[in-house]
């Protein structure tokens, strides 16, 4: 009998060294595994970290492209004064007075027009008030408002103006938003 009882206490104590040797590589193959997984996870979060920087430097660089092209959109570009001279001519047609440059004058960061308008009061100032709201950068100066009146009669400003009344505008605009 002791022999079968140290058979199965030899027995028992491979299986337990064995399981043990088992148990013991398995931990070792298992923190290797443990730590390929956290490496490649790690180097996963560092890709999505980059492609996100690399995502959030396009949308930056696009913000900045469209920003640039809103400020160069208020720049009266040399090669746009033709249109908006006869665009400035055309508001006579909306306001109902007549509008015509007397002079322009160009340097490297400035235009400056002479522009006279004819027409009623209110003609004269809704023109003022849409060159006023121009889209570039803009002042008005050397302004005059005069009225004349066709007849020799005195004029009483209590009473409407006559159809024969007319009111003239003439100002210097300088377009200070201006590249040529």
């Amino acid at each position: 009998m002791n022999k079968n009882l140290l058979l199965k206490i030899i027995i028992y104590s491979l299986i337990i060294a064995s399981l043990a040797t088992i148990y013991f590589f398995g931990f070792v193959f298992l923190k290797k595994e443990s730590q390929s997984v956290a490496d490649r996870e790690a180097s996963i979060n560092n890709q999505i970290s980059q492609i996100e920087q690399s995502i959030d430097d396009k949308k930056q660089a696009e913000a900045v492209v469209k920003m640039s092209n809103d400020i160069n959109a208020h720049f009266l570009k040399s090669s746009g004064v033709p249109k908006f001279l006869s665009d400035l001519e055309s508001i006579g047609g909306r306001t109902g007075s007549i509008v015509s440059i007397n002079s322009v004058d160009e340097s490297e960061t400035e235009l400056t027009l002479g522009i006279t308008a004819n027409g009623s009061y209110q003609s004269i100032y809704r023109t003022l008030v849409e060159l006023e709201n121009i889209p570039y950068w803009s002042n008005i100066s050397n302004m005059s408002l005069s009225f004349s009146h066709n007849n020799t009669e005195v004029v009483d400003f209590k009473k409407k103006p006559s159809l024969e009344s007319s009111w003239s505008l003439v100002l210097k605009l300088i377009v200070k938003s201006y590249s040529k």
